[in-house]
């Protein structure tokens, strides 16, 4: 169905990542380190594979692409949401 293909996921993990480069997982903070393991989980518990990416607007590129490439090696699927600005 066509309609279908231009929503957003009903179910998503929410990866945040602030202009200090810290991550939060669902608005929990989380290390580098366990950024994988924790994205999993969760991912399992709501079973989707669907990863929403907000990234502070300081941030570069190629922070963008650090996190989408974990994102992908896990094989969930990134989806970009922007912020609105004030």
């Amino acid at each position: 169905n066509s309609k279908e293909v231009n929503q957003m996921p009903n179910k998503s993990v929410l990866l945040a990542v602030d202009a200090q480069h810290n991550f939060y997982v669902n608005n929990r903070p989380v290390t580098i380190d366990q950024l994988e393991p924790v994205l999993l989980l969760e991912t399992q518990a709501i079973h989707s594979q669907n990863v929403t990416l907000v990234l502070d607007k300081t941030l570069t590129i190629q922070d963008f692409a650090d996190v989408s490439q974990i994102v992908t090696k896990l094989k969930l699927k990134p989806v970009l949401s922007a912020k609105a600005t004030k």
